[in-house]
C-alpha cells in the first residue's frame, strides 16, 4: 500500500490503521462484546445464574453471540492465542499437559489452517501491492496538467508539420 501511494506519509498511515484494525481492534472488540468478560469471575456467576438460565439468556442474543464469534474467527491475533496457549498449557488447566504434539497439533489444526491462510493472504496481497515495477517517476512538467497537455499539443503539430511538408 505504501509503495502504491503518491505520497508515501498518507500510505504509511493508511497501512498502519489497517495494521491496527487486524491485530488490535477485531480481537479486542471480540473480546469486549462477551458478556462473561464484562465483570470479574463472569457475568452470570455475579448474578448467581445456572447453566440453564444462561442459556436462555443468551438465546436472546443469538444474532449478537454470532457477530461477536464472527469477530473472534476473522482475528489472526485470536488463533494466534489459542494457538500458543494449547501449546504452553496456559489458562486451561490439564487439558493438553499430558497430550502428545501430534495430537495437540490435530486438536488445534483449524487454529493452524487459519494462520496459515492469513499468511497466505498477507503474502499475496504484499506480492500485488509490491512485487510489481514501481510507477515511472514523473518529471515536473508531467505533473502539471496545463504544461504536459501543451507539450502533447506542440509534439503532436509538429509530427502533422513534418508529415505534410
Amino acid at each position: 500500500m505504501t509503495a502504491r501511494s503518491r505520497v508515501l506519509a498518507n500510505g504509511l498511515v493508511a497501512a498502519l490503521v489497517e495494521w491496527l484494525v487486524v491485530v488490535l481492534i477485531i480481537p479486542e472488540i471480540g473480546d469486549t462484546m462477551d458478556p462473561d468478560n464484562q465483570v470479574p469471575g463472569g457475568l452470570f456467576s455475579a448474578l448467581n445464574l445456572d447453566k440453564p438460565h444462561e442459556t436462555r439468556v443468551l438465546a436472546k442474543f443469538a444474532t449478537y453471540e454470532r457477530m461477536r464469534n464472527g469477530l473472534e474467527e476473522l482475528s489472526f491475533a485470536k488463533h494466534y492465542e489459542r494457538f500458543s496457549y494449547a501449546i504452553l498449557d496456559v489458562k486451561l488447566g490439564d487439558k493438553y499437559r499430558d497430550m502428545p504434539i501430534v495430537r495437540l497439533v490435530t486438536e488445534t489444526r483449524s487454529d493452524i489452517i487459519w494462520m496459515l491462510a492469513f499468511g497466505v493472504v498477507l503474502v499475496g496481497a504484499l506480492f500485488l501491492m509490491v512485487g510489481r515495477d514501481p510507477a515511472e517517476p514523473r518529471s515536473v512538467s508531467q505533473s502539471i496538467p496545463g504544461v504536459a497537455k501543451e507539450r502533447g499539443r506542440a509534439a503532436y503539430e509538429d509530427r502533422q508539420r513534418s508529415s505534410y511538408g
